[in-house]
């Protein structure tokens, strides 16, 4: 089964702050069934992409995983997977973030760094919105290995106020990727950006925020980092002090 998890930020409509969420994007491979009964059980292939409206577990013990691999942003309510606000803790239906999702999945795709997790995912009932007929997403195995995040901090933006960065390393090229998210209170989108950067050239980095008028205010290593990641994160910050940034709360 392909799926992927998709990074966002949505309004929460129970406390009205921008929460860090995820929606889920099934892959074209995905089987999907219009059956509710033994006799009249269709099995069929999903045929293109599409982002996960609501989602009904197939039994109590299936995916959980989900949540843990959210860090918490997905859970499930009466076996509805519902987005969980870090703020206040209200839930939001996956349906109200699916143009966000599928708006982020393909800027994500294009440069080959969202991840398919590949791993059984069983719902008992699920709400598909799909993508246009003939979208693409070029996920090329012998070229695309996955992106994982290093680092996440705050941002701003003369025009857009604060906002928030993450900054991706390519396990097996060694290529960052930068994305800013920006977005107003009471918007149900936001604006995001996702720029690849080739080699390890974190100046190349500066030069591209600094291009989009984005300043880099804080940043941390992401807390359940490995060794690879911790050795890049440090090399960001030395690239960052080495392109006049003044960098030490961020060793963090």
């Amino acid at each position: 089964m392909d799926w992927y998890l998709v990074p966002l930020q949505y309004d929460c409509r129970h406390c009205g702050t921008q929460a860090d969420g995820y929606g889920l994007v099934l892959g074209p491979n995905t089987q999907v069934s219009q059956g509710t009964t033994a006799e009249n059980w269709d099995v069929d292939r999903l045929g293109t992409y599409g982002a996960v409206c609501g989602w009904k577990r197939a039994g109590p013990q299936r995916c959980e995983f989900i949540t843990a691999m959210s860090e918490g942003r997905l859970r499930f309510t009466k076996d509805e997977l519902l987005l969980a606000c870090e703020h206040c803790g209200g839930r939001t239906g996956l349906g109200a973030v699916a143009p966000t999702a599928m708006e982020n999945f393909v800027q994500w795709g294009s440069l080959r760094a969202m991840r398919n997790e590949r791993r059984m995912i069983v719902a008992k009932g699920a709400d598909i919105a799909k993508f246009h007929d003939g979208t693409v997403i070029d996920f090329d195995r012998a070229i695309g290995p996955s992106f994982a995040v290093v680092a996440r901090g705050a941002c701003h933006n003369d025009s857009r106020g604060q906002g928030r960065i993450e900054i991706l390393l390519d396990l097996a090229a060694g290529h960052y990727a930068w994305s800013t998210m920006f977005g107003n209170r009471g918007s149900q989108k936001a604006w995001s950006t996702l720029s690849a950067v080739s080699g390890r050239q974190i100046a190349t980095m500066v030069e591209q925020l600094a291009l989009a008028e984005i300043d880099l205010t804080s940043l941390g290593c992401i807390d359940d980092a490995g060794p690879v990641c911790r050795f890049a994160f440090e090399q960001i910050v030395n690239g960052l002090m080495a392109s006049g940034y003044a960098c030490d709360a961020g060793r963090s």
